[in-house]
C-alpha cells in the first residue's frame, strides 16, 4: 500500500470513530434535554472538522519535495513563431538587341538628312538605348566608335527583347540643308575657243586659216555663223560664214553639220591671213544665229589669244 493509500485508509478509521462517539446505538429512551443535545451536535461537527483538518494535514506532510502536487498540473504551453524567410528578388532587366539583314548606315538622326557616322552588317549585333517616337528609328551605340551613339533607320532591322518598353528619344532637329542652285542654261547661249592654224600657202602663196570650237551651251539650235579676225600685229582682218559648222583639216573641210544642237559641238574657222599669224595677238569676233543666213535669234562672243 502506498503512502497515499495508507493516508485514505487511517482518516476512514478516524472518520469512523469519531461517529461512532457521537451515535448512541442503544434502544431509544426518554427525549434527551435540550442542552444535551445541542452539545452532541457541537461534538459532532468539531469531530468533522478535526477529520478535515488532519486529512489537509497528513496528505500535506506526506508530499515530498520531489513528489506531484495532487492538483493537476496544466502544461506550459510556449508559443512557437515560424517566421515565413522574405525573399529579396533581383530583377534582371532584359536588354533589348539589334541586328540587321542588309547593310544599314548609322547617322546623327532618324533620317537620310542626317549626317552619316557609321554602319552595322549583318551579323553584327548591337544593343538598343531607345527609339524615335514613330517607333522607325532606333537609338544604338555606334558600331564603328563605341564612345558615340546614333540611330539606325528600321527597314532592315531585327529586334529581339521587349522593345516596347524601351524610352522614347526625341531626335535633333533635320539639319539645314544648303540648297545649291544648278544654273539654268541660258535661252541661247554658246562658248567660242581658239583650236589651230592651218596653213595652206601651197606655192608660196600666203593662206593662213584659223579654226574654233564652238560648244552650244544654250536652249536653242544654231544655225548659221559668222566670224571676223583680225590680226593685231599686221592690222589684216579676215572674214567668213557658212550655214554649216566644221574645221578646216590639211586645207579642206572636215564632217560637215548643218546645226549645233543644244549641248552640240562643232567647228567655223577664217581666213585666210597673207602672212602666218603665229606669236601675234588676235581679236575674234563670231556671231551665231539660229536661222540660215545670220537670220533670227542671233548672238556674239568676243575673244582675245595669241595663237
Amino acid at each position: 500500500m502506498d503512502a497515499t493509500s495508507r493516508i485514505k485508509f487511517a482518516i476512514s478509521v478516524l472518520l469512523l470513530a469519531t461517529l461512532a462517539c457521537g451515535v448512541n446505538l442503544t434502544a431509544p429512551s426518554a427525549q434527551p434535554p435540550a442542552g444535551q443535545v445541542d452539545t452532541a451536535v457541537a461534538q459532532s461537527i468539531a469531530g468533522t472538522s478535526a477529520v478535515q483538518t488532519a486529512i489537509a494535514q497528513g496528505v500535506a506532510g506526506t508530499m515530498g519535495p520531489g513528489q506531484p502536487s495532487l492538483q493537476p498540473e496544466l502544461p506550459s504551453l510556449t508559443p512557437t513563431i515560424s517566421l515565413t524567410p522574405t525573399m529579396t528578388l533581383t530583377t534582371t532587366v532584359e536588354k533589348v538587341m539589334l541586328t540587321v539583314s542588309q547593310t544599314t548606315n548609322c547617322r546623327k538622326g532618324p533620317g537620310a538628312v542626317y549626317d552619316w557616322v557609321g554602319a552595322l552588317d549583318p551579323g553584327e549585333q548591337v544593343e538598343v538605348i531607345a527609339k524615335d517616337p514613330q517607333g522607325s528609328s532606333w537609338y544604338i551605340r555606334n558600331p564603328d566608335n563605341s564612345s558615340v551613339f546614333c540611330w539606325i533607320f528600321g527597314q532592315y532591322a531585327i529586334i529581339t527583347g521587349n522593345h516596347g518598353a524601351l524610352p522614347v528619344y526625341t531626335p535633333m532637329p533635320t539639319p539645314t540643308i544648303a540648297i545649291t542652285k544648278t544654273p539654268t542654261a541660258l535661252p541661247a547661249d554658246f562658248t567660242v575657243s581658239y583650236q589651230s592654224i592651218e596653213d595652206c600657202s601651197g606655192g608660196g602663196v600666203g593662206e593662213y586659216w584659223i579654226n574654233f570650237d564652238i560648244l552650244n551651251t544654250g536652249n536653242v539650235t544654231w544655225q548659221s555663223w559668222f566670224g571676223s579676225v583680225t590680226d593685231t600685229a599686221t592690222g589684216q582682218t579676215t572674214a567668213a560664214g557658212w550655214n554649216f559648222f566644221h574645221y578646216v583639216v590639211g586645207c579642206a573641210s572636215s564632217t560637215l553639220q548643218d546645226d549645233l544642237t543644244k549641248g552640240e559641238s562643232g567647228g567655223v574657222y577664217t581666213g585666210a591671213f597673207a602672212n602666218n599669224p603665229t606669236g601675234h595677238a588676235i581679236i575674234a569676233i563670231i556671231r551665231l544665229c539660229t536661222l540660215d543666213d545670220y537670220h533670227g535669234t542671233c548672238l556674239t562672243k568676243e575673244i582675245h589669244f595669241t595663237p
